[in-house]
């Protein structure tokens, strides 16, 4: 689970803080930064980070003490229900193991094992499975019976008041994800000749060479673009609340730029989007398939038409 995956459970969130009359000690692990913008939300007691699992048989100890230590985790919390939002089937055994009463879960696979009827959204372990946001929000909706569901917005963790700079994105966590540095050479000139001048370019280590290719070639234009490969991504955070809108990939930084209420633009290929909030729009292939290169086959004149509809629809 990344940070993305984390974030977009924030509307569950909320639900099943609202509807237990409780605060949420929220269970994830490190990679997910949760700690950065969970801990002052009102649904949110605690966030604690689970060591990261390891593969291989080498590592087969490590992990029995870790999932040992789980079920102690959850037995010391001394909680009657634990929602497992996503397929993890680790998480509901140590919940059985740890005395749960109320196990929810999506109930796919091995889950649907140790789950009642009434807390899994498939009636069946083997089902055809539908997109893991979607999955876990028809859960939520059937144990409470909802028919509607909250924008994924954050409460306490808000954007700026007065927001100046354009999101680029070029982080992904892959080369499927990675639309090219001339696209988004071309994205920023195309932004710059409608008067922007700010911009923020959202980049992880592994994109640093790519973040500083665009650095150079807007080195004599008189805009300011700033650079977040170093940065702690606490601090990354803190750009992103000052941002207008987002363009770029399909990132954990488009996921928090959503919940904050901050207007995407998100170019995928790889998988098709699942846009679960009015802020998230997307750019797909033309040909609507999904696959490892699929990204490489739009343009940059079929983005810049849907990035002209975009500005116009958020009066940008």
């Amino acid at each position: 689970m990344g940070l993305g995956d984390l974030i977009s459970f924030i509307a569950h969130f909320k639900i099943i803080s609202k509807k237990t009359g409780e605060k949420l000690v929220i269970v994830t692990k490190e990679s997910t930064s949760g700690k950065e913008y969970l801990k002052n939300e009102p649904y949110c007691e605690d966030v604690i980070y689970l060591p990261e699992r390891k593969r291989g048989l080498i590592n087969t100890y490590s992990n029995i003490k870790d999932f040992i230590a789980l079920v102690e985790l959850i037995k010391k919390i001394k909680s009657d229900s634990v929602f497992v939002l996503h397929s993890s089937k680790r998480y509901v055994i140590a919940s059985k193991i740890a005395g749960i009463k109320k196990i929810c879960a999506p109930g796919l696979g091995i889950q649907n094992i140790f789950l009642s009827r009434e807390n899994s959204y498939y009636n069946g372990p083997f089902e055809k499975k539908i997109h893991p946001r979607l999955e876990s929000e028809k859960l939520i909706k059937k144990i409470y019976n909802l028919e509607k569901f909250p924008e994924n917005s954050f409460i306490n963790f808000k954007k700026n008041d007065v927001p100046s700079h354009v999101l680029i994105s070029i982080a992904c966590s892959g080369d499927s994800k990675q639309w090219g540095y001339e696209n988004h050479k071309k994205i920023i000139e195309h932004l710059i000749n409608k008067k922007f001048k700010q911009f923020v370019l959202l980049a992880g280590r592994r994109q640093s060479e790519l973040e500083s290719f665009l650095v150079n070639s807007f080195k004599d234009k008189e805009i300011i673009l700033e650079t977040t490969s170093q940065l702690k991504l606490k601090d990354v955070f803190n750009k992103i609340r000052n941002g207008l809108f987002y363009f770029g990939h399909d990132t954990g930084f488009m996921h928090l730029s959503a919940s904050l209420n901050i207007p995407v633009l998100a170019v995928y290929g790889d998988i098709p989007p699942y846009n679960y909030s009015k802020y998230m729009k997307s750019i797909v292939p033309n040909d609507n398939k999904f696959t490892k290169t699929s990204i490489k086959n739009i343009l940059f004149e079929e983005a810049k038409v849907k990035l002209d509809e975009f500005l116009n629809e958020y009066n940008l």
